[in-house]
């Protein structure tokens, strides 16, 4: 699953791409959680939870 903060609250999205890196930079598509091995690691959470970087469709525009 995918949030993102959007028009003031954070907005669950099962339909999303991740980027992964398998010796260059790429987007590919992914859904409901779904962990492709490379994805990007973009940081952690208060609790260690790993955060991966991902990217959405949502009101007209590409949000990262």
């Amino acid at each position: 699953m995918l949030y993102i903060a959007y028009g003031g609250s954070e907005v669950p999205l099962s339909h999303y791409e991740i980027l992964k890196n398998n010796s260059k930079y790429t987007w590919i598509p992914s859904r409901n959680g779904i962990r492709e091995r490379g994805a990007v690691k973009g940081g952690r959470q208060a609790d260690g939870t790993k955060l991966y970087i991902g990217r959405c469709r949502i009101g007209g525009a590409t949000a990262i």
